[in-house]
C-alpha cells in the first residue's frame, strides 16, 4: 500500500482511505499520504488526530 500512495501523491492525485474505525491508525494512513479518512466515528478520529499532533 505504502508504494502505491507514494505514486498516487507524486502524480498529484488526492487519496481518501475508505472506512477507518481504528483510532491507531490515523497516523499511520496520514503518514502514508491519505488525505481524508471517511469514518461513521468523525469526533474519535479528530481526537485521536489531535493526539498525534
Amino acid at each position: 500500500m505504502l508504494a502505491d500512495l507514494k505514486k498516487l501523491k507524486e502524480n498529484g492525485i488526492k487519496v481518501n482511505y475508505f472506512h477507518s474505525e481504528e483510532e491507531g491508525r490515523v497516523k499511520e494512513l496520514l503518514d502514508a499520504g491519505v488525505d481524508f479518512i471517511l469514518t461513521d466515528h468523525l469526533a474519535d478520529m479528530l481526537d485521536a488526530f489531535a493526539k498525534t499532533n
